[in-house]
């Protein structure tokens, strides 16, 4: 019994210790505005990827398209270094809905049962951004400076 308690106290006490305090990498401030055809683009996904060997950092835009990365902690900005960047806006298909408008309760269970993507993703920025590989898009995060990113995308 006397073990059990230890090993549980430890357990606790490693826990406590482990949350508490500046725990993950290392971040700088790093922020941004998404623009797409000159206008801003809200409720975008962005990721600053990193190179391989640091951390990532995302961030969804609000209705300005601005955004601030967050890596461990909300809003605690990206590890500093060179990041491939993707941003993402898209949508997906509508489920088949019946033609009269309300759907009977087999109807329903079978619409239940089909996969959710029956058709392709609607991208409202294009694909090519969606990708590390395509995208085209890398900025450097750098301690010490002002870390704000202008991201235009184009067609």
């Amino acid at each position: 019994m006397k073990v059990t308690f230890c090993a549980g106290l430890l357990f606790v006490v490693t826990f406590v210790a482990g949350c508490s305090g500046d725990s993950g990498p290392k971040t700088v401030p790093a922020s941004g505005v998404v623009t797409y055809k000159g206008q801003r683009v809200a409720e975008a996904n962005v990721s600053f990827l990193g190179d391989g060997t640091i951390r990532p950092a995302v961030a969804v835009t609000d209705d300005k398209g601005e955004f601030v990365l967050t890596t461990s902690r909300s809003g605690d900005g990206a590890v500093a270094g060179r990041h491939a960047v993707t941003v993402i806006k898209s949508v997906e298909p509508p489920k088949k809905a019946s033609s009269a408008g309300s759907m009977s309760m087999e109807d329903a269970a079978k619409a239940a049962e089909e996969p959710p993507n029956q058709g392709k993703t609607l991208y409202l920025v294009p694909e090519k951004y969606s990708l590390p590989g395509t995208s085209g898009l890398s900025y450097e995060v750098k301690s010490g400076e002002e870390n704000h990113f202008e991201i235009n995308l184009e067609d």
